[in-house]
């Protein structure tokens, strides 16, 4: 399947015997919603990402990849403290170091608001996992960022460049003032 841990374990290998630097990894709509693909609606498993339920997935999605030499972006969407807790638990079973590895969650709810129309949950609710999550990883994980800001919702509906720096100053902004 395309997004099964093993095939994306064989892309992700690919990629950086090819000469990529560092991995981007965008997650299906189950994990996003953090659902076992069994219980899951149909379409959401796989489509447009990597699925992913358990540490047992993690174990297969990264298995010879080190994320101190290889940063991973993982594209949590408005809510990466799920995905962040198995990533982390993950990381200390692997023998990996917090402290070491390298890459962001890239959450971001305000683009996530501009792109959907909504929010699985309030903003507050959402600004309170992200900000848990950016203490954890300023104390455990300094190399690895928990907030990202993305214009890409703005740029897809036509914005211009000077949009999209409005947005992306105006979306920091608020998350700094909110922490």
């Amino acid at each position: 399947a395309v997004g099964s841990p093993e095939a994306s374990n064989a892309a992700a290998h690919e990629a950086i015997h090819g000469g990529q630097h560092a991995l981007r990894i965008t997650f299906d709509q189950a994990t996003l919603n953090g659902m076992d693909p069994p219980d899951a609606h149909p379409g959401e498993v796989g489509l447009c990402g990597l699925s992913l339920s358990t540490r047992q997935d993690f174990d297969t999605a990264f298995k010879g990849i080190d994320p101190s030499e290889t940063p991973l972006h993982l594209s949590t969407r408005c809510s990466g403290l799920g995905l962040a807790a198995l990533f982390f638990n993950w990381l200390q079973a692997a023998g990996h170091n917090p402290a070491d590895a390298k890459g962001s969650f890239a959450a971001d709810p305000l683009a996530d608001l501009a792109s959907l129309g909504r929010l699985p949950t309030n903003m507050e609710a959402l600004f309170n996992e992200q900000f848990a999550l950016a203490d954890y990883c300023i104390r455990q994980a300094p190399q690895f960022q928990a907030l990202g800001v993305s214009t890409l919702p703005y740029h897809m509906a036509g914005a211009s460049a000077v949009d999209e720096l409005a947005s992306a100053l105006a979306s920091g902004s608020l998350y700094l003032d909110e922490m």
